[in-house]
């Protein structure tokens, strides 16, 4: 049976590019969330601060940008090896690692059936700086990546707060360090 202590080649923590990857998709995962929820809320002819293209434009950049980390994310994940395995037992690990990989998956799945609704005859851009091909309207496609985005949406929720619910689950109730694992280090005093 393999061991789940520390040996000279396996790390303690993730890499410091997967943690960066981390915290910078964090932030972006919250406002993406946002800022469709404040467009879908906001009617298309209202004027001022934010009208709905704005917000739209944004949530769309966001989105296409979190893409981009995510296969960041992946690459560097499968390229480097696992920390040390945070001692919950082996049913505790393999649900951990699945529920990430399902995150991944949702974080790949969430943008691309954007990106099919956005360019379903209309252009898009990451940030109005790279145009994205656009493809022929077609309502049929546009109906399955609205499906898609929207099941998808409340999937997302849910792994998160799954996520966020072991984090505090490990940090505040067990205590066990295994946040350590991808919290940036700190530089001790002297």
């Amino acid at each position: 049976m393999p061991s789940t202590l520390p040996t000279s080649d396996a790390p303690t923590r993730y890499s410091s590019a997967l943690i960066l990857l981390h915290w910078l998709s964090a932030p972006l995962v919250v406002a993406v969330m946002a800022l469709g929820w404040v467009a879908a809320a906001t009617p298309d002819d209202q004027t001022g601060f934010m009208t709905h293209p704005q917000l739209m434009f944004w949530h769309k950049s966001v989105g296409l940008l979190i893409l981009l980390l995510t296969f960041l994310r992946i690459g560097v994940r499968i390229s480097r090896r696992e920390p040390v395995a945070g001692g919950g037992g082996k049913l505790l690990e393999t649900a951990a690692t699945i529920s990430r990989w399902l995150i991944y998956i949702a974080l790949l799945v969430m943008p691309v059936s954007g990106y099919m609704m956005a360019a379903n005859g209309h252009p898009v851009s990451l940030f109005g700086i790279a145009p994205l091909p656009s493809f022929a309207k077609n309502e049929a496609r546009g109906d399955i990546a609205w499906n898609i985005h929207s099941t998808a949406q409340w999937a997302l929720y849910a792994l998160l707060l799954l996520h966020l619910g072991a984090a505090i689950w490990h940090a505040a109730i067990r205590r066990n360090g295994v946040i350590l694992r991808i919290l940036p280090r700190q530089n001790p005093r002297t």
